[in-house]
């Protein structure tokens, strides 16, 4: 089998790069300049399908409490909640990627969006 992603092969062709080492270039590649701002060590250990799996499960009652307010969310907690995500992005500490951010409102409209395009055009 053959991975081909900027001269990265598994069959020992140009470069001699194990399947695993060849994802982990494209990954530090993609993600490369994030983890250039934040010090992560080009890993992502942060379970964000947890945190909202936690979000769902809680839903009814965050927004009793929250409701309109911008969560940030981590370890199945509310780490913090702020009238935007602008303002969410100014006050937050931790690294981007380390955290949730949900809109917290009831319903799947605090977490689904919907796109509309009329006219599709075609050349």
């Amino acid at each position: 089998m053959v991975v081909n992603n900027e001269g990265c092969w598994s069959d020992g062709e140009q470069g001699d790069l194990k399947v695993e080492e060849c994802l982990q270039r494209q990954y530090t590649t993609a993600y490369g300049a994030l983890y250039a701002q934040t010090g992560l060590e080009n890993k992502m250990t942060y379970d964000v399908d947890a945190d909202f799996q936690w979000f769902l499960d809680h839903q009814g009652e965050l927004v009793e409490k929250y409701r309109g307010r911008t969560l940030a969310i981590r370890n199945s907690e509310v780490i913090g909640d702020f009238a935007s995500e602008d303002e969410l992005l100014d006050n937050i500490t931790l690294p981007i990627g380390e955290y949730m951010i949900q809109l917290c409102e009831p319903g799947e409209r605090a977490y689904t969006t919907s796109i509309y395009t009329p006219d599709v055009v075609t050349v």
